[in-house]
């Protein structure tokens, strides 16, 4: 009798892990193919479409401020590669001084806020086309729908990045409303990780003319920090997250000797 309980019980197990199993990836190919799912509209449907429709963008958005020292475009730059890399970068001065001997001047003394408006200014006009196809995807459903757009919000944070929608979709079918707002999607990244590290190399390199990589190296060994000092007295940074493979590089000039001293 137990020996048919146990074999009934497998059977169940079995089963609802098999659904959960089908639901999972029919969620995952519904979210990539930007497909609205059939159903009820929910906050955690709205998250997750527009997290998959934006996933692309946002990770071009911070290959590309990453290389090229926390900006879109920037004039206070210079092009280089390291010895590894196949292509040249425009390289962002987060710490600069155009004269002899003094320390460099912090570019960017709130960093972290200056990369979140730049993520912003490269990822908006996505944001804002995701937003009106989950409303559209919802109106082909039969939903009566309402949508309210008033822009967003991203917020960089230990191991990912938050994207907040300031906007509100209403819902109405079979007498039942909903309303969906505060709609918000997240990235797992370890670009705040090293922008932190940045922040702090650009602090010592203003203060000190100098920054000791190995320390930080043997405190955080998942980190990597590449120097090279070009031969007209600019440094070129590179700091790497190991295991995700994500960099963040940026150049300083700053405390620079007369050539033959």
């Amino acid at each position: 009798m137990d020996e048919k309980i146990n074999k009934k019980a497998q059977v169940t197990l079995f089963i609802i892990l098999a659904i959960l199993m089908i639901a999972a990836v029919i969620i995952f190919f519904v979210a990539r193919g930007l497909i609205v799912p059939e159903g009820r509209a929910t906050p955690e449907v709205s998250s997750l479409f527009i997290q998959a429709c934006v996933e692309d963008s946002m990770r071009d958005a911070i290959q590309k401020i990453s290389s090229q020292g926390g900006y879109v475009e920037n004039n206070l730059s210079v092009r280089f590669k390291f010895s590894d890399e196949k292509e040249y970068s425009n390289i962002s001065y987060l710490c600069y001084i155009n004269g002899l001997f003094s320390p460099c001047i912090n570019q960017e003394p709130m960093l972290i806020k200056h990369l979140e408006n730049e993520i912003e200014k490269e990822v908006s006009g996505n944001v804002e086309q995701c937003f009106s196809d989950y409303a559209d995807g919802l109106e082909q459903q039969g939903y009566e729908v309402q949508k309210v757009y008033n822009g967003f919000n991203i917020t960089l944070a230990p191991e990912k990045i938050i994207l907040n929608i300031d906007g509100e979709i209403t819902t109405e079918k079979a007498d039942e409303k909903i309303i969906l707002k505060d709609i918000k999607s997240l990235f797992s990244s370890k670009f705040y990780g090293l922008s932190m590290i940045a922040k702090d190399i650009v602090n010592k390199e203003s203060s000190n003319c100098n920054y000791e990589q190995i320390t930080e190296m043997l405190i955080n060994p998942d980190i990597s920090i590449d120097k090279f000092r070009t031969g007209d007295s600019v440094l070129i940074y590179r700091v790497s997250h190991k295991q995700s493979k994500e960099v963040f590089k940026f150049a300083i000039r700053g405390c620079v000797l007369p050539s033959g001293i």
